[in-house]
């Protein structure tokens, strides 16, 4: 796997984004708080959110009744676990109100993660931080049952913190990568992305990975395959070079520091999750779905495999029907100005 480093300043001191007029666009972020989970991690990344998009923060905590000591029926354990969990997340409210301000609890009962996508849902929530859990196999960082079944139903923004063996060790988010293929599907990462950084004073790292020219082949190849995979792969790279020059260009005065790699010589899959483990970043952003765009699965075959590759936070960001409006010439970077949990193309 080869990479080719680009970089460019998008001129961090010029523009600034209104935040006061976010408030009632940003309806709600919430916090899933698990009994076994570690509290901490969560909440710095749902401080940084919150804060980043002058949010309303709600934390989330599902009592599974059907676990409980005695039976489901016994209304004193349900009572106990309730106040417990409610207590909780009181204690956790108060001490992170200094962090972040207008934080809310909520304790639903049942099974955790059908609660929270129908809380979610009625609730029209646009961003929803969750642990991927303690169910993991021992090669790679998969999701529990929880953390994938609200990947899979939640309709909007997922955030997933690392499980208890990968603590979050900065309470900021100073080095960004979103991972782009070209389309504006992956693009409607950028405006969440964007804001975070603003917020963090962080840096993105665009990242772009060449697919690997596969032909179809009988016996040994010719010597025209070899030529015209060569021709393809390199077209593919220059397309590459130039899609982050035009980036450059649409980034310019955003207020915040861009570099851009673009990876080659590699499945895209295996070669992003390596530039992720390599890169020491704070989070990752990318779009559910790419190019192909295939919107009957919860997220793409690149997507999924990031998700559950990859050590770091990871944001993952929904479509939906409106186009990103920061695609616009320089100056004109009023994306933000309308939601930005919800561009897409």
């Amino acid at each position: 796997m080869q990479s080719a480093p680009i970089s460019f300043s998008s001129n961090a001191g010029t523009q600034q984004i209104d935040h006061s007029t976010q408030r009632d666009e940003h309806r709600r972020v919430i916090a899933c708080i698990g009994a076994g989970e570690n509290a901490s991690d969560i909440m710095q990344l749902a401080a940084i959110t919150a804060n980043a998009f002058d949010s309303e923060l709600t934390l989330l905590h599902v009592v599974d009744v059907d676990n409980l000591i005695g039976s489901p029926h016994d209304p004193i354990a349900s009572e106990l676990a309730r106040r417990e969990a409610a207590m909780k997340l009181s204690n956790l409210a108060e001490k992170w109100k200094s962090k972040t301000d207008n934080i809310k609890a909520v304790v639903l009962e049942g099974r955790a993660a059908d609660q929270i996508c129908i809380w979610a849902r009625d609730h029209k929530v646009d961003m929803t931080i969750i642990c991927a859990g303690d169910e993991y196999a021992t090669s790679g960082w998969a999701l529990g049952d929880t953390a994938q079944r609200v990947v899979e139903c939640i309709s909007g923004s997922v955030l997933i913190a690392p499980n208890r063996e990968k603590r979050i060790e900065n309470a900021a988010f100073k080095k960004i990568l979103v991972l782009l293929d070209g389309s504006r599907r992956a693009e409607s990462a950028l405006p969440l992305a964007l804001q975070i950084a603003r917020s963090e004073k962080a840096t993105l790292n665009l990242i772009h990975a060449v697919p690997e020219i596969q032909i179809t082949e009988i016996g040994a190849p010719k010597t025209e395959d070899r030529l015209l995979r060569k021709t393809i792969s390199d077209r593919n790279e220059k397309a590459a070079q130039t899609y982050f020059d035009q980036m450059r260009d649409r980034l310019y005065g955003s207020g915040v520091d861009v570099a851009a790699t673009v990876l080659k010589d590699g499945d895209p899959r295996h070669m992003l999750v390596h530039a992720i483990d390599t890169a020491q970043a704070d989070l990752v952003v990318l779009s559910s779905h790419g190019y192909s765009g295939h919107t009957d699965v919860a997220a793409g075959s690149v997507a999924r495999h990031v998700i559950t590759h990859t050590p770091i936070p990871l944001l993952l960001v929904r479509d939906t029907k409106q186009r990103p409006t920061y695609l616009n010439k320089a100056g004109k970077n009023d994306a933000l100005r309308n939601n930005p949990f919800r561009h897409t193309v």
